[in-house]
């Protein structure tokens, strides 16, 4: 069986303690935030699973929150774009980009906090790898 080729920009990380949420619109002044299971993460994009039914090119707002020993990093508000949808045992699995265009992405502290979320992760699976390898 062929391996299918991965067509991602940057490797993403699996996920340690990230939980996600989306903003769904319910009408033009009321939304409700609804849980996703994020499977891996960059600061690109990421992947997750939902029983939520979205659309390729579907705009979302996201909160991630990284839960530590010492607290929890949290980033509100990320625009992100559906950028592929998966049928798998059940649930459907989404790739979403980073909308990088968005107005998010011009503060500076937003694109820190998403390199610092990433380099936690990084170093959380660096760390799992080596401990596999003993």
């Amino acid at each position: 069986m062929q391996q299918q080729q991965d067509r991602r920009r940057r490797q993403r990380l699996p996920w340690v303690n990230l939980s996600a949420k989306v903003k769904i619109k319910k009408t033009m002044f009321s939304s409700i935030w609804m849980e996703v299971k994020p499977f891996d993460f960059n600061q690109l994009g990421m992947g997750m699973t939902t029983t939520g039914q979205f659309e390729i090119g579907d705009t979302l707002a996201m909160t991630l929150v990284l839960n530590l020993d010492v607290g929890e990093m949290v980033v509100e508000d990320l625009p992100a774009i559906v950028r592929r949808k998966e049928q798998k045992a059940g649930l459907i699995h989404y790739g979403v980009e980073f909308d990088q265009s968005a107005r998010f992405f011009k503060k500076a502290e937003n694109v820190n906090n998403l390199d610092k979320l990433e380099q936690m992760l990084s170093r959380h699976s660096k760390i799992v790898d080596r401990i596999k390898d003993r």
